[in-house]
């Protein structure tokens, strides 16, 4: 008997002990985006683009473009193309 609760003790503590770990080690964000891609298909192959401000879950600008063939992708919004596409965005919403 005394066995079978030490048992059940160590089990319990072995899966504390990953749960923490896992908790640690993950950043916790909730990002659309894990990867990102450094060029963008040609204006005619595009079919949808949306941009994510940053959020609570997500402390990053995600640009998601759509192509006409179903393909999705992130941009990185740090590239050059990127930011002046952004700016024509926000140039055309004042």
């Amino acid at each position: 008997m005394i066995h079978r609760n030490i048992i059940q003790v160590l089990l319990v503590l072995t899966a504390l002990a990953f749960i923490c770990n896992a908790q640690r080690t993950q950043s916790g964000e909730q990002c659309l985006c894990a990867s990102f891609r450094s060029v963008v298909d040609a204006k005619r192959n595009i079919s949808d683009i949306q941009i994510y401000p940053q959020t609570d879950f997500c402390s990053q600008v995600e640009i998601v473009i759509t192509n006409k063939f179903g393909g999705r992708y992130c941009l990185n919004p740090n590239l050059p193309v990127a930011k002046k596409f952004l700016a024509r965005i926000i140039q055309a919403r004042k």
